[in-house]
Order: structure tokens, then sequence, then C-alpha cells
């Protein structure tokens, strides 16, 4: 990833340079798909069993454009459904277009069993891979 210059200019091998360079054109390079954590809206505190609307919060830093296939992805350790659920999709018709954001704003679950537990999440091409930062890792205290 960086810009580059793309210039060009003709040579007669092995001799020398000669007339003008063409006209330079800057390429930006960018990573396929790429994410940058924004924010997030979690409580650290849940009793067993109980809801509560959460809101995690990415920018597309890559090259595509986020569509069907782009999910947000649990993590900690990765595909865990302790929330209710191992992803989130981008609601039927949405585009996240590359330097634009996206809030996946949805309703967890607490564990039934009280303990401390991991909530974390990361951007995933799905079927394929995931990338970008994770978000930061909350531990959430389920009380009974």
């Amino acid at each position: 990833p960086g810009t580059y210059n793309f210039q060009w200019r003709m040579r007669q091998l092995g001799v020398e340079y000669f007339g003008p360079m063409t006209p330079n054109v800057v390429v930006e390079v960018r990573p396929g798909n790429n994410s940058e954590f924004v924010s997030q809206t979690v409580s650290n505190t849940m009793a067993a069993g109980s809801t509560q609307n959460v809101t995690v919060r990415y920018r597309n830093t890559g090259a595509f454009t986020w569509g069907s296939k782009w999910v947000l992805s649990s993590m900690n350790p990765f595909g865990n459904s302790r929330w209710g659920m191992k992803q989130v999709s981008l609601p039927a018709g949405t585009t996240v277009a590359p330097g634009a954001e996206h809030s996946f704003t949805f309703t967890i679950t607490a564990p039934t069993t009280p303990g401390t537990y991991a909530f974390q999440w990361q951007m995933r091409h799905s079927g394929k891979t995931n990338f970008g930062p994770t978000s930061p890792n909350v531990n959430i205290n389920v009380t009974p």
C-alpha cells in the first residue's frame, strides 16, 4: 500500500532517453479489504440471560465496497456465539464505500451462567478472512 508515481519516457537501449516524459499519474494502492475501528458502545455489566443493545462502528479503509458478504465477526475466541450470534450482517441493500463508516447496532443476550466474558469483534469478508483490527476487548461481568 502507498502512493506511487506512474510516468514513462522513451529510451534507446544502451544509448539514451529521448523525447518528453508522459504526464505523471499518482496511483494510490490500497489493501483490498481493510478497516479501522472507530467506536463501540456496550455496558460492562449484565444480568445473566438479559439483553442489551450494542453498537460497534468501523470505517472502510480498503479498496472494496462492503456489501452483503461483509460481516462483523465475533472474536476472543473467533466465531464464538456466547452473545447469541457469531456474526452481524449489514442490513439488506446496505453498502459501505471506501472511506465511509458503518455502525453495526444489534442486541446481545448474556450467558445464563454468571462470570466474566469477553466481548470483541472484527470485520470479515464472509467465507474468506478477517481483516483490520479487532475492537477493544471488553470484559463483561455477568451477574446472577
